[in-house]
Formats: structure tokens, sequence, C-alpha cells
């Protein structure tokens, strides 16, 4: 009788932790439309669920093609950042390459990166990276038509 009752809650145990473990590692948290997915090192890596064109598997695929490459990035930047952080922003099919600054009391604290899912890239986000630092000083003159845009991504050295 007792190692029935021994198994049972062994039993129990495991499925519990199983359980717990499973919803652990989807930890996406819904903010507006996105899913902020990860945080290595000071990379903030966030994925536009697209409900119209993702179901959930593509989106675990699309997740973990990211955080490789927001691993890789991290290594790469994290010696001579400029910025306390930068967000990694994938936004799926229809959007244009972007650039621009995050401010906290009109300070530069953080850079956001944004690609369309195919160009979403170590290469390209260095390249973006890069220039960002390269324009530094003038990164809050610069207005929002000039971080984005196909005129700029030719700029900037992405090709498309």
């Amino acid at each position: 009788m007792k190692n029935t009752f021994r198994l049972t809650i062994f039993i129990l145990l495991v499925l519990t932790s199983i359980q717990y473990s499973c919803s652990a590692n989807k930890t996406r948290l819904a903010r507006d439309d996105w899913a902020m997915i990860d945080t290595i090192g000071i990379i903030r890596l966030n994925v536009s669920p697209d409900a119209v064109h993702r179901n959930d598997e593509q989106i675990n695929i699309i997740e973990d093609r990211c955080t490789a490459v927001a691993w890789r990035v991290s290594k790469t930047i994290k010696a001579n950042s400029y910025f306390q952080y930068i967000e990694l922003n994938e936004e799926g099919v229809n959007t244009i390459p972007a650039v621009w600054p995050i401010y906290k009391n009109n300070i530069i604290v953080g850079l956001s990166i944004s690609l369309p899912g195919k160009y979403f890239t170590y290469d390209n986000i260095i390249k973006l990276y890069r220039y960002a630092i390269k324009i530094y000083d003038e990164l809050p003159h610069k207005k929002w038509e000039e971080l984005h845009g196909l005129r700029f991504s030719k700029q900037v050295g992405l090709k498309f």
C-alpha cells in the first residue's frame, strides 16, 4: 500500500514538472501585436506573430532562427556597444527595414532595428548596427524618413 502511494505521488510530481517545463518554454508575452520571445545579453528579440500568415508551428520555427541570429549578434557587439540595449524586431513579410533610437529622458539608451523575416540575418543586422554607430552623433537629428525605406536600405548596403 505504501509503495502504491509513493508511486502515485512520484507520478504526480513528474507530470507536474513536465507541465511546468512545457509552459516555461512558451514565454511569449503579448505586447501590442508583438511576441517578446527572449532577452539575450543586451539584445531584446521581438517577433511579430502576423496572425494572418503564420501558425504556431511557423512562429516557433521563426523564433528559433531569430534567437540563433540574436545570440550571434550579441556576441559580436557586446564589447563595443554604444547602447544599453538593442531591440531586434522581425516583422513578417510586409515591412520595410528601419533603424531608430530609443530615448529615456532625452538620452539615447537603445537602438531598435526592424527587418522583414526574409532579411532578418546576422549580416543585415550588423550592417544596420554599424550604420547607426557611424551616424550616432546625428541620430537624434535624423528624421524618421531618413531611417527607413528602400532608399535607406540601399544607403546602408542591404540588398533586396
